[in-house]
């Protein structure tokens, strides 16, 4: 079936701009020269140069605090959104690059959400909404729309954090009650414990991905047996996560992977930086064992 999105999209400007915010812009449009800026800086939702612009654009504000909103529509069935098997937006593919072809530029809320996630990175923006926009025509030519909304935070912009799904715009109407309840809930959603458990998961998935990867590099370019690799990866892990006491201070610090240079001095090479790095890990947790023993 033919996509309906320039149906969508007449159908999102105009509730848009009904909803009573003055600082609102089409895709030709600014709201924030910053926003602009940082865009034009990052490759477009098609992963080209030159960046890209939303199909919609808006601040709001509560007088505390004011929040970008951008907004992305499509018009075929089942392109809202592209959810992992974690139940989270897709932004990178397996390889942890970012995936221009099948996710951010074929979805409503994951073009959005890369639209945030880099006005975000490049702005100083705490927060920004994400709203993906799809429509659907039946047999009878009668059009239904789905809404789903994120919201995406400097901490983690990466991570957009789902707060809701409608069926119009109303949620963001410039009314006292409205926005009130829109500002709390945006607040309530990043304290919610799920955001930890999200984040865990994401991060999880990506530890996962970097050691297949450096698994089948290992077996590719060194031919090391498996019974090895797993000392090589171990090894890695302690350099690169460090030793913190109870107060978060750190003991040992984390190897940056900036500090491996390649360097061919002696002493200084980076094989001597990791194995510095596993030998105090391993000596600070003997230490922790025994005074955990002299204590029991």
């Amino acid at each position: 079936m033919a996509s309906i999105e320039t149906t969508v999209k007449q159908w999102g400007d105009e509730k848009i701009r009904l909803l009573g915010w003055k600082n609102i812009a089409s895709e030709n449009e600014s709201v924030d020269p910053r926003i602009d800026e940082t865009l034009k800086n990052n490759p477009s939702k098609l992963g080209g140069v030159g960046g890209g612009r939303p199909d919609y654009t808006m601040i709001i504000d509560n007088g505390d605090k004011m929040i970008p909103v951008f907004i992305e529509y499509k018009g075929t069935k089942g392109k809202l959104e592209k959810l992992d098997k974690q139940e989270l937006v897709v932004l990178r593919d397996v390889n942890q690059e970012f995936d221009y072809k099948s996710a951010i530029s074929k979805y409503a809320v994951n073009g959005a959400s890369y639209y945030a996630m880099n006005a975000l990175k490049g702005t100083g923006y705490a927060e920004a909404l994400a709203i993906g926009v799809n429509g659907t025509k039946d047999s009878t030519g009668a059009v239904s729309y789905e809404i789903k909304c994120y919201v995406l935070n400097q901490k983690d912009p990466e991570l957009p954090l789902f707060l809701g799904s409608y069926t119009d715009f109303d949620f963001l109407k410039n009314s006292a009650k409205e926005k009130n309840y829109l500002f709390q809930k945006v607040a309530d959603v990043q304290l919610d414990p799920k955001e930890l458990e999200q984040r865990l998961i994401r991060d999880d998935a990506k530890i996962e991905a970097v050691l297949q990867e450096l698994n089948q590099k290992i077996h590719d370019e060194q031919q090391i047996i498996p019974s090895q690799r797993i000392n090589i990866v171990a090894g890695s892990l302690m350099a690169a996560v460090g030793v913190q006491d109870k107060q978060g201070d750190w003991k040992i610090t984390r190897l940056n992977p900036s500090e491996l240079t390649g360097s061919t001095e002696e002493g200084n090479t980076d094989g001597e930086k990791i194995l510095t790095k596993v030998r105090n890990f391993l000596e600070r947790a003997i230490i922790a064992c025994t005074e955990a023993e002299t204590n029991y």
